[in-house]
């Protein structure tokens, strides 16, 4: 990406962006993406050398972030992603969907000692997005030294390394705790860094583990199933929408892949069948249509779907009329609908992913085999189904009596 650019180049670039947007973006969004364009015209304007404008000047100054990094807001991204798309309008490029920002760099006092892992871990053959999220976590561990009084990091005792762990944000997943146990430990034991500790790092570091199981429950009777689908308004587009979403989820156990890649084609309205390909296994899955979907999707697409070529089912419902995109938050506003309906939500996730877990307790506890909700959810076998249903232990154990008294005979 171009860190300077003179004033004529702005002045074609802008011209070259507002003939890709107004066709294709709500006026709207055109108009905040002209607004900060109108500001690097001005920016541009009082420059005194129009032929070198820096570009990541103005980007702090709009974003109030550092060059290239994620802004705090959700305003001050849009104004970014107006900057971006410029810049690659003007490059030869067609705009990104998604951009990716820079990861702020850790410029503390042991920056030499990060470096020199992470040149390792790259020389080595380790994927960049790999190196990435370890940098961040190592970021973190690092600052919590500063923070800490450590000048060196030899000097860090084992009372620090567990401080530092048992600190983590409770909100974490248990698996980005172990993440950050694992990645940790990795740095610590970097050879190019010779560190040496008067205790056993690698024995401190595994001892600190946490049960897989010990992610918050997603489990939901059918009756609190139907509370928050009857808490759906759907009278609306925007609850048409959601409505068969969450159908989806509820009646087949899809997940959000799934309901976000699914295709006009994937239904078969005389056959009274779904079918596709599950965006995470590649397993071909094909499903009954019950009444109830299909009065849902169809509801959505002759009244609120927007005429497009594009094959997907679920579009945006402004312009560009495109799928949503995997970092869309669309299935993040199902906690509202939870809220809404007066279910106990307490100690629990409560998005569209619960249905889905809920559907397989529901199948457990009625009886269908480990095996045939296996099949359902999409998995190649029972390993993967069983943090779907481990908190329903009564019918677990059940299921195991029946193997092993089947085993017996």
């Amino acid at each position: 990406m171009v860190n300077s650019i003179s004033m004529q180049e702005i002045m074609e670039a802008v011209e070259k962006a507002e003939n890709y947007f107004v066709p294709i973006l709500a006026p709207k969004t055109v108009g905040y993406y002209k607004y900060v364009w109108d500001k690097l015209i001005a920016y541009a304007d009082e420059s005194p050398d129009k032929s070198n404008i820096d570009i990541r000047v103005f980007y702090e100054r709009v974003t109030q972030a550092e060059a290239y990094t994620r802004p705090d807001t959700q305003w001050l991204r849009t104004q970014a992603r107006a900057i971006f798309a410029l810049l690659d309008l003007h490059e030869g490029n067609a705009p990104k969907r998604k951009y990716c920002y820079k990861t702020r760099a850790y410029n503390g006092k042991f920056r030499n000692e990060l470096s020199i892992y992470l040149i390792g871990r790259t020389v080595s053959g380790k994927k960049s997005e790999t190196v990435r999220r370890e940098a961040i976590l190592i970021h973190d561990f690092l600052v919590f030294l500063e923070k800490s009084g450590i000048s060196e990091i030899a000097d860090m005792t084992a009372e620090n390394l567990l401080e530092f762990l048992h600190g983590l944000d409770p909100d974490y997943s248990d698996q980005w705790k172990r993440s950050y146990a694992y990645t940790i430990r990795k740095f610590l034991n970097c050879p190019d860094l010779g560190l040496a500790f008067p205790y056993d790092v690698n024995t401190l570091l595994l001892g600190h583990r946490h049960m897989k199981n010990q992610r918050l429950e997603s489990y939901y009777t059918a009756e609190e199933v139907k509370a928050v689908m009857d808490a759906v308004d759907r009278s609306t587009p925007w609850g048409k929408t959601i409505y068969a979403m969450m159908l989806l989820a509820c009646v087949y156990g899809l997940r959000v892949s799934d309901i976000r890649g699914l295709q006009l084609k994937s239904l078969h309205w005389k056959e009274k069948t779904i079918s596709l390909y599950q965006v995470k296994t590649k397993r071909y899955v094909e499903l009954p249509l019950t009444d109830g979907t299909t009065l849902a999707l169809l509801g959505y697409i002759k009244n609120v779907r927007p005429e497009s070529d594009d094959p997907h089912v679920f579009l945006r419902h402004r312009r560009p009329y495109i799928p949503y995109s995997s970092n869309d938050n669309s299935s993040s506003k199902v906690p509202y609908y939870f809220k809404k309906s007066g279910v106990n939500t307490n100690g629990k996730h409560h998005g569209l992913h619960s249905m889905r877990h809920s559907l397989a307790t529901n199948l457990l506890r009625e009886g269908t085999a480990v095996n045939g909700i296996a099949s359902i959810l999409g998995h190649s076998s029972i390993k993967p189904t069983k943090p779907y249903i481990w908190s329903d232990i009564k019918h677990l154990k059940m299921c195991a009596l029946e193997v092993d008294s089947y085993g017996s005979r």
